[in-house]
């Protein structure tokens, strides 16, 4: 139970990595490629650090808030910095959807962001067992 319980926490920290990995893939060899380097901070750092400043962070300091002052231990003080990976995939996977005009290409996006979280995840899995 507790194998099961660890791979359950993992789940919203590789959906987060695995949209990162898809926005950049997307601007370096995507349709956004020939970006200049100048511009490439705006279009590919500025949203990302903003998606993880709007559910990342506020999750980890509600997280660690939990601890410190409620002495709360895990798993519940793990929930708060899983629902804000979860919070920042999901507005960085609306902003990719909303960058590619192409319907074709934000279908192979969402394909590959699903590609690349299910061998995350079972990377994760591996070295779990190991």
């Amino acid at each position: 139970m507790e194998f099961v319980k660890l791979l359950i926490e993992q789940l919203p920290f590789l959906y987060f990595i695995s949209v990162v990995l898809a926005w950049f893939t997307i601007h370096f060899i995507g349709e956004k490629s020939g970006v200049p380097r100048s511009l490439r901070t705006e279009v590919i750092f500025v949203p990302v650090i903003i998606s993880a400043l709007q559910g990342a962070f506020p999750g980890m300091l509600a997280s660690i808030l939990l601890v410190k002052t409620l002495n709360i231990e895990e798993p519940l003080s793990g929930v708060p910095l899983s629902v804000g990976y979860v919070i920042s995939g999901l507005l960085l996977h609306r902003k990719l959807l909303i960058t590619v005009a192409d319907k074709r290409m934000s279908y192979g996006l969402v394909g590959g962001i699903t590609l690349l979280f299910i061998v995350g995840w079972m990377v994760s899995v591996r070295n779990m067992i190991n």
